[in-house]
C-alpha cells in the first residue's frame, strides 16, 4: 500500500508544464499544448512506499510564521485551496470560481490579449486542472510571461514530499531536479524543489512549491515558472513569505 506522500507522484505534474507553455510563450499552432495531452504522462508515474515518520507531528506542531506580502506584489485567491498569497502587481489572473461566468472569462481574455493563445473555450480546459493561474502581462526579454499555477485540489497527504520525491515529480517530467528546500509558511511546513525542463521544445526554470492547504486538509501544489530558475525563485520566495489562509 503506497504512502500518503506518494501522492505527490501521480498528480498531472506534466499538465502543469504543459500550461505553463501555454501561458508562458503563447501558442500559434493549430494544435497547441494542453493539459489533456500532456497528463497521460503524469498518470503512468510510478508509486513509490515511504515509512511516515515524526514528520507528521513536526509539522502540525511547528510554529506559524507571520505572513507577509512583500512591497509591489499584490494578494490573489486559490478559493478550493482555501489559500491566498502574493504575486507581482500588473500580473493577470483568473480562478476555477470565474469558468462559471462568460462575462469574467471574456474579462480576462480581453485583459490578456494575444499573450494567451487562448479561446474561451480552450481557458475552460485548461482551468479545469487548475484553482488559480497569473501570468505577466508583458513578456521578458526571453519572451516569456512568468506566471502561477495552482493545482485545482490539494493533494490528500498528511506530509509534504522528501526530497527524493519532489525529486521524482521533476524527473517525470523529465526536467532536471535542482535545489530542494524545506520552508515555513503562515499555514505549517511545506517544501520547495527548483527544477530546469524542456516542454514542447521551450526551455522553462521553474519551482514547485508544496505547502499545507488552507482548508486544513491535504497540501496544495503552486507552480512557478519562468524563463530562468532564479527569477522563479525570486516569485517563489515571496509567495512562500505571503501565503496565508483565505
Amino acid at each position: 500500500m503506497s504512502s500518503p506522500t506518494s501522492r505527490f507522484l501521480s498528480v498531472p505534474t506534466a499538465a502543469l508544464l504543459a500550461l505553463t507553455v501555454l501561458v508562458g510563450c503563447g501558442s500559434n499552432s493549430d494544435e497547441p499544448v494542453t493539459a489533456e495531452s500532456s497528463a497521460s504522462s503524469a498518470s503512468s508515474a510510478a508509486a513509490t512506499t515511504a515509512t511516515e515518520t515524526s514528520a507528521a507531528s513536526e509539522t502540525s506542531s511547528a510554529a506559524a510564521v507571520q505572513a507577509e506580502l512583500p512591497e509591489g506584489y499584490k494578494l490573489i485567491s486559490a478559493p478550493n485551496n482555501g489559500q491566498s498569497f502574493g504575486v507581482p502587481e500588473g500580473w493577470l489572473e483568473v480562478d476555477s470560481q470565474a469558468m462559471a461566468n462568460d462575462a469574467e472569462i471574456q474579462a480576462y481574455l480581453e485583459q490578456a490579449g494575444s499573450e494567451t493563445g487562448m479561446n474561451a473555450e480552450m481557458l475552460k480546459q485548461q482551468m479545469a486542472q487548475l484553482d488559480v493561474m497569473a501570468m505577466s502581462a508583458t513578456r521578458d526579454a526571453a519572451g516569456f510571461a512568468e506566471n502561477v499555477n495552482v493545482l485545482a485540489e490539494p493533494v490528500s497527504a498528511s506530509v509534504a514530499p522528501s526530497a527524493e520525491e519532489a525529486k521524482a515529480m521533476v524527473e517525470e517530467v523529465n526536467g532536471t531536479a535542482g535545489t530542494f528546500a524545506e520552508v515555513q509558511t503562515s499555514l505549517g511546513e511545506g517544501v520547495t524543489q527548483a527544477y530546469t525542463a524542456e516542454v514542447a521544445g521551450v526551455d522553462v526554470g521553474g519551482v514547485y512549491i508544496i505547502v499545507p492547504a488552507g482548508t486544513g486538509d491535504g497540501y496544495s501544489i503552486i507552480t512557478v515558472s519562468a524563463s530562468d530558475t532564479a527569477k522563479a525563485q525570486e516569485v517563489a520566495d515571496n509567495i512562500v513569505k505571503s501565503l496565508q489562509k483565505n
